[in-house]
């Protein structure tokens, strides 16, 4: 009998409570790694369910040893997220093969939103 008083006071507690839980939406690169196809590579990144705005835009940061322009050239320098399409892509498009350089993408997490998993 005691165990089940014990077990309505928690659980009428944990409903109580569940009303003040906000979970922080999360952003994050679907895998540590983009697919890759000959000349191209697909960046691509997902967000965990949001309300606070209708859309959100991603901002990336481009990194590594290659050149913007130069050795490459990129679909977007943003991700598109919406309550409706919580996926998005960017595509690195190379203009030179077999130069052994590297581009890397980080994400720029807006405010009210974290990092998920892979960020970079």
């Amino acid at each position: 009998m005691k165990k089940i008083i014990s077990a309505l006071i928690l659980s009428s507690f944990l409903l109580a409570c569940s009303d003040e839980i906000t979970l922080t939406p999360g952003i994050s690169f679907l895998t540590p790694d983009p697919e890759v196809f000959e000349e191209t590579a697909i960046f691509r990144v997902i967000g965990q369910p949001f309300s606070t705005v209708d859309s959100l835009t991603v901002p990336v940061t481009f990194g590594g040893t290659a050149q913007l322009g130069t050795d490459y050239e990129v679909s977007s320098d943003s991700f598109v997220l919406t309550k409706d399409s919580l996926t998005d892509s960017i595509v690195v498009y190379t203009k030179q093969l077999g130069t052994g350089k590297s581009v890397n993408l980080a994400l720029q997490i807006p405010e009210g939103f974290v990092a998920g998993k892979y960020q970079s």
